[in-house]
């Protein structure tokens, strides 16, 4: 059976399940150097080099970002096999956005039957899908992370922060507490896919929204009932949304922020370690 590889916590990833494919998120990987190609953030070009590893599955993308759609766009490009999906997220909210959301889960449905799923039924009980990162609430000097998703290698990022005497109260990295989905108990919904856009489409804060305000409130709201004591911001080169939005974001909460610009090492580097450790330092 065919494995359906998937990137971004905003895809639907419970309307993708009850097609009967198994799912699978993707890694991808640091290159090992500095960026390569102006304009493509780290993420954007390990699709690109590791593109030939995704034969005999599918793949499926929320184009969330200018850069992973240009990179997704070479790939299939590249390919003499439509095995690549790109689902295209609209950035603004509303009756309008939402309906060209659902217009992409059906357009995506089609695609998944073709490839040997099966057609859901719309009545179907959602199953919530989770691969978010379990909560780490040890002692230390409480602070909040966010930023976009991190490449495989730079996970150690939260050991890193333990290590030298903080503690991750609020996860706003993707991937993490603030991109799971919320599927509410006691809310009516018309059909399945209603309510996995519910849950997904309209309940998950990002930084491409516009306006964002709900990213504003989600921290806002982790930093007052907390006692969140500091931010770290974490971005990659080449990816504007968060490297303008960070601040904004420093700005609302009115903490001491440090904000962190990775590139394609494959590690932390030293120069990176040591920025947290003194970040901690200051605030602790």
């Amino acid at each position: 059976m065919t494995t359906v590889l998937y990137r971004g916590p905003q895809l639907p990833l419970e309307w993708m399940a009850a097609h009967g494919l198994p799912l699978a998120p993707l890694l991808l990987h640091p290159g090992g150097g500095a960026t390569g190609h102006a304009g493509m953030c780290p993420p954007a070009e390990a699709l690109l080099r590791e593109a030939g590893a995704f034969d005999g599955a599918l793949v499926v993308l929320a184009g969330a970002c200018d850069q992973i759609r240009r990179a997704a766009a070479n790939v299939a490009a590249g390919s003499s096999r439509d095995t690549l999906f790109l689902f295209h997220v609209p950035a603004t909210r509303g009756p309008a956005a939402t309906r060209f959301y659902r217009d992409e889960c059906l357009r995506l449905s089609r695609f998944l039957v073709r490839w040997g799923g099966t057609v859901p039924a719309l009545d179907a009980v959602p199953a919530p899908l989770t691969d978010t990162r379990t909560p780490r609430h040890g002692p230390g000097v409480p602070i909040a992370v966010v930023g976009g998703p991190l490449l495989a290698g730079h996970e150690g990022l939260y050991a890193a922060i333990e290590r030298f005497g903080g503690a991750v109260a609020a996860d706003g990295i993707e991937g993490g507490e603030r991109t799971r989905p919320r599927f509410p108990t006691d809310a009516p919904f018309r059909d399945l896919l209603d309510a996995v856009i519910a849950a997904r489409f309209d309940a998950i804060p990002d930084v491409f929204h516009r306006p964002n305000d709900a990213l504003c409130d989600w921290l806002s709201e982790c930093v007052t009932e907390r006692g969140i004591r500091g931010l770290l911001c974490v971005s990659y080169t080449w990816c504007d949304l968060w490297r303008v939005e960070q601040r904004h974001l420093a700005a609302a909460v009115e903490l001491p922020a440090l904000f962190l610009e990775l590139d394609g090492e494959t590690c932390l580097s030293v120069r990176t370690l040591t920025r947290i450790e003194a970040f901690l330092e200051s605030i602790s």
